[in-house]
Order: C-alpha cells, then structure tokens, then sequence
C-alpha cells in the first residue's frame, strides 16, 4: 500500500476533520477530492462511513458558526475578507449577497453547491440578522446534503470498483508450483533446502517414480 493512502487510512478521520475546517475557514484548498477519496475507500471498509461524515460535518459547523459570529459582529467587512480569501474579485460580494436577499434561508441548503457562495453564506447570514438557531438548522443540512453528495458519490465509485474486480479477477500465483516445489525437495537426499532446490531446479524435476 502506497505511504500516502496508509497514512490516510490509519489518521483519515483527523485528516478529513483539519482539511474540511481549514478550507471552511477560507484557505483555498478543495475538499471535495478527498472526500471522493474517502467515500472510494468506504467501500472496502477501510474506511467507515458514518465516522467520515461526522469528521467532515463537524469540521464545517465549527468554521460555518465562526464566520456567522464575525458576520455578526463585523458585517460586510468580513464578506470582502472571505471573496478575496477565495480568490474572487469584488464582484463576488454583489452577486453572493445578491444571491442571499433573494433566496434567504434556502440559499444555506444549496450553498455548498454554488462556487463563490459557500464560503460566504455563514458570514452573511450573520450580517443580515439571522437568528442563530435558524442559521444552524439550514446550514447543517446543507451541509450534510454536500457532503452526503460528494462522499456517496465516492463509495458508489468504489463500489464499482469491487465490482468489476470480482468479475475479473487479478491472476494470483498458484501454490501448486510451491507444493511442486516442496515435495521435489523431499526426495532429493538432502543435498540442498527447498529454496535452493527450487531455485536451481526451476522446479521442473519429475518425480523418479514417474
């Protein structure tokens, strides 16, 4: 198993959890590979399900609640902040608070499927006046939608995968010419070990028997 994928399997829950959190708090780094990923490996159980969605929807809560208090307290400011952190031009305040007056609450069940909106949903929400607890109940199913999306979206794939690996299996080295092997070496007197045997006979020797 490559470092990369076994140091993802062993630590996949915590490096889903930093990562969703770290691009939910601005930082331009898409998470929807890995959640792909993650969802792939679900599907040979090296990875469990439930725990990967908990990891990635806690970790957005955490950033979405953060941005909807300083949305709150700072307003418009932080909507600037969050388009140029995602390397967006002006426009991009315009069109998301836009966006937001039209569709209100709804706009959180569908941000994390509009480029540009789902990272400034949470801040603007908090600017407009949203109550809190409205806020959380329509951003967590919207967050729950994306992530369900893109993760299921993974283990289908994997899914797949095992699929047409059982239709058409890898070849597998027999252990027929290991037993070959061994019995050769058994009645050769002792003058070598199997390996050995096997290795300078090629195990081609025919029983004296035969």
């Amino acid at each position: 198993m490559p470092i990369a994928l076994d140091f993802f399997v062993k630590y996949g829950y915590w490096v889903i959890f930093l990562w969703v959190l770290t691009e939910q708090l601005g930082i331009p780094i898409p998470s929807a590979p890995l959640m792909l990923t993650a969802g792939t490996l679900t599907a040979t159980h090296r990875l469990n399900l439930p725990f990967v969605l908990l990891a990635a929807f806690s970790a957005s809560l955490i950033a979405d609640t953060t941005w909807y208090v300083f949305g709150k307290r700072y307003g418009s400011a932080v909507v600037r902040l969050m388009c140029r952190l995602s390397l967006e031009s002006t426009a991009c305040v315009r069109k998301t608070e836009g966006y937001f007056t039209r569709r209100g609450a709804t706009a959180l069940l569908v941000a994390k499927f509009v480029p540009g909106l789902g990272s400034v949903a949470a801040p603007i929400a908090g600017q407009i006046g949203m109550g809190y607890g409205k806020f959380v109940l329509c951003d967590a199913a919207g967050v729950m939608l994306w992530f369900l999306t893109v993760t299921l979206g993974g283990r289908f794939f994997g899914d797949v995968l095992n699929s047409i690996r059982m239709l058409f299996p890898l070849p597998h080295i027999s252990s027929a010419r290991s037993s070959r092997c061994s019995s050769s070496a058994s009645w050769s007197g002792g003058c070598c070990s199997a390996a050995r045997f096997c290795a300078r006979c090629g195990c081609h020797v025919s029983n004296p028997s035969s």
